[in-house]
């Protein structure tokens, strides 16, 4: 090889990859060393020579933890790839691809990616690919508590000893269950799906099923007494418990009741929108809020609107009770109908310009620039300041002021009956977030 530029060995070997490679290189803000690019080449050349994609997967992966300031986990990452292989280039094009998040996230990470990958590989290679899209899904969340529970549960699952259409379903259907899980608590969820497991690995469905129907939107030791009674039942027979934790007796959907505080919106959506089309008339809807990436972003504000919808969460559980929870929901849209009710959408920067000289000289200083982005006037208007973000939270705070005195004037029993939920849920955002 040729130390000087390895690069051009890889060239050699495979034209195609190297013109790849060299071009993802070159965009580094800071070149690799010579010894991580060296050893890059000579696994990319080995990894082609099994199978190309085995190839092309390891000089991504490679690739990815330079650019990831991973450099110092190359050799593992090597070293775990051969391995793999020696079973075969699907495994190893498999591990190529799913070990880059895992090395990102510590050695703890990587023992029990391991130690699950292991169990799955004994049922079959077919287990993994699934499954294992999902954690990545959850890394790119940095949702490490999650990975880490559904690395043990796939670990639990597979060492069960079950039938290969049985390991061929549950590949299939864990991954879809867990990618549904809402992500405030999936990692909580995650673990209460592998308690049962090991109480019965018939109990899967019946459990998701119970999700499905609601048991998703249980507080976390809430969600753990109704799978502890569940559990309890399989003492009297496996069928009660199926029923129970799939929600289909009459009793465990008391329990479930009784339990439950927050309050999905899909639950009091036509409630509200009844509401917002008698204050408003037709044309403004209710929709949910898309939710954060990840645990790593904060959740969004109670409601925001974008001039056609309200957007609320897709579900409420800020304080202890239910019917707090949905007047929580109930004040949001009375407070949030008051933009449209008082002209918030309406802002107008060329009349704005007409009265205030000072932002018709800045617009004519920044036309062209303004024209370009297409923005609605009220962001066209805070691009003419500097900060922006300053100015975008001032014309917000003072808006929402405006707003509110508008309707202490109108609806002084609304605002009153509404703006202490709307007060007090908003603090306790704060202090849980």
């Amino acid at each position: 090889m040729d130390e000087r530029n390895p690069l051009e060995t890889l060239r050699i070997a495979d034209p195609d990859t190297f013109r790849w490679v060299k071009g993802r290189v070159a965009l580094m803000p800071s070149p690799p060393s010579g010894k991580d690019l060296a050893l890059l080449v000579r696994e990319t050349i080995w990894g082609l020579s099994l199978e190309p994609g085995l190839g092309a997967s390891l000089a991504n992966g490679m690739l990815q933890l330079i650019e990831n300031g991973r450099s110092a986990r190359l050799d593992t990452y090597a070293d775990l790839v051969r391995h793999a292989a020696q079973t075969g280039a699907t495994l190893g094009r498999i591990m190529a691809v799913h070990l880059v998040p895992v090395l990102a996230c510590g050695r703890g990470l990587l023992k029990a990616f391991k130690d699950a990958t292991r169990v799955m590989r004994a049922k079959g290679t077919y287990t993994l690919s699934a499954p294992l899209e999902v954690l990545d899904q959850l890394l790119a969340d940095q949702d490490v508590n999650a990975a880490h529970a559904y690395l043990d549960l796939l670990g639990t699952v597979f060492g069960q000893d079950i039938s290969y259409n049985r390991s061929l379903r549950l590949a299939y259907v864990l991954p879809k269950a867990v990618r549904a899980f809402p992500w405030q608590r999936r990692a909580v969820q995650i673990s209460q799906l592998r308690r049962v497991v090991l109480k019965d690995v018939a109990l899967i469905e019946p459990f998701l099923e119970g999700m499905d129907k609601g048991l998703r939107h249980l507080a976390p030791d809430a969600l753990e007494r109704f799978v502890g009674q569940g559990l309890s039942r399989c003492r009297q027979s496996p069928v009660s418990a199926a029923k129970f934790l799939s929600l289909a007796s009459t009793r465990a959907q008391e329990v479930s009741a009784s339990l439950q505080v927050s309050v999905p919106f899909e639950q009091i959506r036509a409630q509200l929108n009844r509401y917002l089309q008698a204050r408003l008339g037709p044309g403004i809807g209710l929709e949910p809020s898309p939710p954060p990436d990840g645990p790593s972003e904060k959740p969004p504000l109670f409601a925001w609107s974008d001039g056609r919808h309200i957007h609320l969460p897709e579900e409420i559980g800020c304080f202890d009770s239910q019917d707090a929870n949905r007047t929580l929901f109930k004040a949001l849209v009375r407070m949030e109908a008051g933009f449209f009710e008082f002209g918030s959408f309406h802002f107008d920067l060329e009349r704005a310009a007409e009265r205030y000289p000072a932002v018709q000289q800045a617009l004519d200083a920044n036309r062209r620039v303004l024209e370009e982005t297409g923005a609605c006037d009220q962001e066209r208007f805070i691009r003419l300041f500097s900060p922006q973000a300053l100015a975008d939270d001032l014309l917000n705070l003072f808006e929402q002021a405006r707003v509110t005195l508008c309707m202490q004037q109108r609806y002084p029993g609304l605002v009153k009956q509404a703006l202490p939920f709307y007060q007090a849920g908003i603090a306790l955002l704060h202090a849980k977030g």
